[in-house]
């Protein structure tokens, strides 16, 4: 069964007059991160919208009716849908111009951090998800199998975010990582 919340920003906080007549939902997954990486997109463009929670698995054919894949999230603008946290958030950035943007306005720093929105959603979510579920669930030997993978998670993301960031927050590129 889908829980539905509408969500609404302040009047004050409303960036854009599309706001006032397109209809949104988002249909998602509570603790998923590229779902939540959606809702932060939303909040951040202050765009009023619905949040549809969906059990997993039960989803499937829900979002298959709408957009022909089965993975969340799925954003309704009106009548149409748009799969996949990047096509969503680009999607926004298209419609809602007059909003705060969530990408740098440069060619090449958009593409830099670009890449790394990838690499969080390919590398460090799913190696943190794993990490979750091996607490979670508890297989293995003892709680030494979930300190361990925390600990090489930790690794991954610390040693990964300096590669990718090669010293230009301090060249003033903080922005692409910090929403600035």
């Amino acid at each position: 069964m889908a829980r539905q919340q509408r969500v609404v920003s302040e009047p004050s906080q409303l960036h854009h007059a599309r706001i006032m007549s397109d209809d949104l939902e988002l249909f998602q997954f509570r603790y998923s991160h590229f779902n939540e990486k959606v809702r932060w997109a939303l909040d951040h463009k202050a765009l009023s919208h619905r949040r549809t929670d969906l059990l997993p698995g039960p989803h499937a054919s829900t979002i298959k009716k709408m957009t022909g894949q089965t993975q969340t999230p799925v954003l309704r603008i009106n009548d149409q849908y748009v799969h996949d946290s990047a096509w969503i958030i680009e999607r926004l950035e298209l419609i809602f111009t007059a909003a705060p943007s969530l990408l740098p306005p440069d060619d090449q720093t958009r593409d830099r951090a670009r890449e790394i929105a990838r690499h969080f959603d390919f590398v460090v979510g799913p190696a943190a998800r794993i990490c979750a579920f091996v607490a979670m669930l508890g297989k293995g030997r003892d709680a030494r199998d979930a300190q361990e993978c925390f600990v090489a998670f930790q690794a991954l993301v610390a040693g990964r975010v300096e590669v990718l960031l090669e010293g230009r927050v301090g060249q003033g590129h903080g922005s692409m990582v910090a929403g600035g």
